[in-house]
């Protein structure tokens, strides 16, 4: 009876420790892991396992504040940087799955514009098949949730609606010549 209690209170002292995990003490990691990410990013020679080791690590402590503090202040932000990063490294699937999470539960987020953007452009690029729903979905959220947008920003993403059967490439080349034919 006594090994049952004793195992009883260390795994409540276990899961105790384990909410002890203030914010705060989350965000000091993450901001160490940012340090540590720049510093190797910038040096002569990069250690790519510990770069990917750290960049891991990076992307659960950025999770972790988010599942454990919904409602901080810092955890969009955070889902915004998980979002970058796997977009950051090519993993386009990841990045539009967070970057799905953040627009669907932080509609007030401040650099909502730009995550919007970013979902219509890597939908319309990035990802193969090529979804032309998901690009008219996203374009048209930035439009009528940012009717501020800037005059030549909101131009061309009226022109990019308007050629959304074009693969982007194609896009791309029909710009060219348009801009041939202006010169």
């Amino acid at each position: 009876m006594k090994s049952y209690l004793l195992i009883a209170c260390m795994a409540a002292l276990y899961s105790c420790g384990e909410k002890a995990r203030t914010e705060s003490v989350i965000l000091e990691g993450i901001k160490q892991l940012e340090d540590s990410l720049s510093q190797m990013s910038s040096g002569q020679k990069l250690d790519m396992q510990s770069y990917k080791e750290s960049q891991t690590r990076y992307i659960l402590s950025l999770i972790e504040l988010y599942e454990k503090f919904p409602k901080s202040k810092m955890a969009a932000a955070c889902i915004d940087k998980v979002h970058m990063v796997y977009s950051g490294i090519g993993d386009y699937t990841k990045a539009t799955q967070w970057a799905d999470t953040l627009i669907n539960n932080y509609p007030k987020y401040i650099n909502r514009a730009v995550v919007l953007e970013s979902q219509a452009s890597t939908f319309d690029a990035l990802i193969q098949p090529r979804d032309t729903a998901k690009v008219r979905h996203y374009y048209t959220l930035l439009l009528n949730e940012f009717p501020g947008l800037e005059n030549e920003k909101r131009e061309g993403i009226i022109k990019r609606l308007a050629f959304n059967k074009l693969s982007f490439e194609q896009y791309i080349e029909i710009q060219m010549l348009e801009v041939q034919n202006i010169e």
